[in-house]
């Protein structure tokens, strides 16, 4: 087990488990067999007042880089919460939105009514692979 200043690790082979860690861009488990697990949490406010048919959309929200790269584009998959009870959302805003093995891409958040100031948690997790 080692520490530094910014990444934690820790080795379990009874589970499979090679690596794990966190930064401030989140939490990762790599495993064996080459799977990753990342984790992290975007916080924020948005305001959800462009007009889109007959429903309000937000500007993309950027979900942020990864903690570690993956070898490949990883399967994203986000939980919205607010404090506005539930929200729809939209991924992959536009094609730079759809993340990269670094990133984890853009959401949107869209309501039935207008409304400013909409506190956000997105949890993320991404899986894929590391090796």
């Amino acid at each position: 087990y080692s520490t530094s200043t910014t990444d934690t690790y820790s080795c379990n082979y009874i589970n499979g488990i090679v690596e794990s860690g966190s930064n401030a861009n989140g939490s990762w488990t790599k495993w064996a067999d080459g799977t990753m697990i990342i984790n992290k949490t975007v916080l924020g406010t948005a305001n959800i007042t462009n007009a889109w048919g007959s429903l309000y959309i937000s500007n993309d929200i950027n979900l942020g880089d990864f903690p570690v790269a993956f070898i490949e584009k990883p399967t994203v998959v986000v939980s919205p919460q607010t404090q506005t009870g539930t929200q729809y959302m939209l991924t992959g805003q536009g094609t730079s939105g759809y993340g990269t093995e670094t990133n984890a891409g853009n959401v949107a958040l869209v309501r039935p009514n207008s409304r400013t100031g909409v506190d956000y948690r997105l949890e993320v997790m991404a899986k894929g692979k590391w090796k």
